[in-house]
């Protein structure tokens, strides 16, 4: 019986201490994270509820001023409205303390829905901090 108890708790703190980074926020080399892939979503709708369709989104890093990411073209989930704000493709522009984005959802050439996000990672995925799960127009 003890054999069993050391092997529980051997295998909790191999799990416990899997995700961990360094205190400066360095991610370990020899870290094993899943295979999943993770994004960021936001859902953009009128006052009414309805699903509203975007011509392109860009996702800026606020401090740095750079678009991350630019999606051209119109909703690519089934049943509109729903965009992605940032994914794990784009980890290495997070940090593990997070970084604020801002979502800019354009029609007709103008920002016509906007939002703030705050996103870190855990140094496998990332995952959304702060931020609207839904963006209403008016």
């Amino acid at each position: 019986m003890r054999s069993v108890d050391l092997l529980i708790i051997l295998l909790a703190i191999a799990v416990l201490s899997a995700c961990r980074y360094d205190k400066d926020g360095a991610c370990p080399a020899d870290l094993i994270c899943t295979l999943e892939f993770r994004a960021v979503s936001v859902q953009v709708t009128d006052s009414a509820g309805a699903a509203v369709a975007l011509d392109s989104t860009h996702t800026i890093d606020i401090a740095k001023g750079t678009v991350v990411l630019r999606t051209p073209g119109p909703d690519p989930f089934p049943g509109g409205g729903y965009y992605t704000v940032l994914s794990d493709h784009h980890i290495s522009n997070t940090d593990t303390g997070g970084r604020d984005f801002r979502f800019d959802g354009y029609r007709d050439g103008s920002i016509t829905a906007q939002a703030e996000f705050r996103i870190r990672h855990d140094c496998c995925h990332i995952h959304k901090v702060s931020g609207p799960e839904v963006i209403v127009m008016e």
